[in-house]
């Protein structure tokens, strides 16, 4: 189906199609866990469809939902069952897995389990205050000397 509606876009005058159009192929791309293609897509999406097209954005959001369940799992645990894991992020048992493995989170087979990779979070190392800074500049000066 997603390469029946590439192709439509693809033969399209100007490479522009119907809204309709690019809502399924959205969703298709997302049930099939293809987040590079998903990205791709929305970023070719003229800005009008975009703003005219409520399915479109509520695809859009329902897939940064996804991204943001992923992050927080990444924070809360440092081992999931894959069943919890699907639960959590509203896919199957497998696709859940395949999620995972693009991730580079470790699957254990003979546990069932899922060990994500914790995501650094770049917000805690741009609070860093100069108060802060100056204690570190101490503290390695102490210890050089």
């Amino acid at each position: 189906m997603a390469l029946e509606y590439e192709e439509l876009e693809l033969q399209a005058e100007n490479g522009i199609i119907d809204a309709d159009i690019y809502a399924k192929l959205l969703a298709i791309y997302l049930l099939q866990n293809d987040l590079i293609s998903a990205k791709f897509l929305w970023k070719r999406i003229p800005e009008d469809t975009l703003k005219e097209c409520k399915e479109i954005r509520a695809v859009w959001e329902i897939a940064n939902c996804r991204n943001r369940a992923f992050q927080l799992v990444s924070r809360a645990y440092d081992s999931i069952s894959w069943k919890d894991l699907a639960a959590i992020v509203g896919l199957s048992v497998e696709d859940a897995i395949q999620a995972a493995t693009e991730r580079s989170w470790t699957v254990d087979v003979d546990s069932q389990m899922i060990m994500p990779t914790k995501i650094v979070d770049d917000t805690q190392i741009k609070n860093i205050t100069n108060e802060q800074l100056k204690k570190l500049t101490d503290y390695v000066t102490y210890l050089e000397n």
